[in-house]
């Protein structure tokens, strides 16, 4: 197809739930995905170097699974967010480990679910690569 080479993999993949990722950690690791739910114990950091980043979980109601980011702060907890980023079953940073952990280059926050009627508060895009 000739868009294919337009969209990036992320924007095309299907989006995933932490409960089916936390299900098979070892296929997911080291691939990227999609990834939704709610914000949930967002802490601020800032690394060795003084690069600000920001750790959450990111909950479907069911699990929950690490998320860390960089840059600005991705949004408020309790916002519902779409990840785009990688998964790793182990993940080191700034001399701590985290497993089952997203590192996400894309945050897209809303009020509420994509999937919301017509007239909800429309989504805040935050994150770096």
């Amino acid at each position: 197809m000739l868009l294919a080479g337009l969209i990036p993999a992320a924007a095309a993949a299907r989006e995933r739930s932490p409960t089916e990722v936390l299900a098979r950690p070892g296929w997911f690791d080291g691939k990227r995905l999609v990834i939704a739910g709610t914000v949930a114990n967002l802490e601020e950091r800032t690394s060795a170097g003084g690069r600000p980043y920001y750790l959450f979980e990111l909950d479907d109601g069911l699990r929950a699974i690490g998320v860390i980011t960089f840059g600005r702060r991705p949004c408020q907890a309790g916002a519902y967010a779409v990840i785009e980023g990688e998964f790793a079953r182990l993940r080191r940073h700034d001399q701590q480990t985290f497993r089952n952990q997203v590192r996400a280059w894309r945050v897209t926050c809303s009020e509420v679910p994509a999937t919301a009627p017509a007239g909800s508060p429309a989504p805040v895009e935050a994150g770096t690569r």
